[in-house]
């Protein structure tokens, strides 16, 4: 059985694996060297931030999975509303498939709700078949592409 949680500060350690599956799973960007590092900071200010919100999920002792979220708001041209940011999902490759993404997603969304957020945000690449498969199981629908160039 996986259960959602809060981590605790001492749980971030363990959440190094999961940041090693982002980074392989998506090559096309460009991460700094110590990667590991920079996610245990962002991840303790995560847990500080009460406009920022983390899930861990745990099989027995094992984190095979993470949300983060965070409000923001839409710029002041849409009036600064404020609104929902999924940041980041991760689910280790031998646990997808299984429903801890989707339990992932309906307590950040939960949380969204809490903080009376109306309208949830996120980002995934083109490729990624899979995350588009499952934001849109989860309700999500495309409304925005970002494009980028290199100089």
């Amino acid at each position: 059985m996986v259960k959602i949680e809060i981590p605790t500060e001492l749980e971030v350690e363990k959440l190094g694996p999961l940041v090693d599956e982002l980074v392989v799973s998506h090559p096309e960007l460009p991460w700094v060297d110590d990667y590991r590092e920079v996610y245990k900071k962002v991840v303790s200010a995560f847990l500080s931030d009460e406009d920022k919100a983390i899930f861990i999920a745990k099989k027995e002792e094992e984190t095979v999975g993470v949300v983060m979220g965070s409000i923001t708001d839409n710029g002041p041209l849409q009036g600064n509303k404020k609104i929902g940011l999924i940041n980041i999902v991760i689910v280790l490759p031998s646990y997808r498939r299984k429903g801890i993404g989707k339990k992932l997603c309906e307590n950040i969304m939960e949380w969204f709700s809490e903080q009376k957020i109306e309208e949830v945000t996120l980002f995934n690449t083109v490729e990624d078949r899979l995350a588009k498969t499952f934001w849109e199981s989860c309700g999500f629908e495309i409304f925005l592409e970002q494009r980028r160039k290199k100089m």
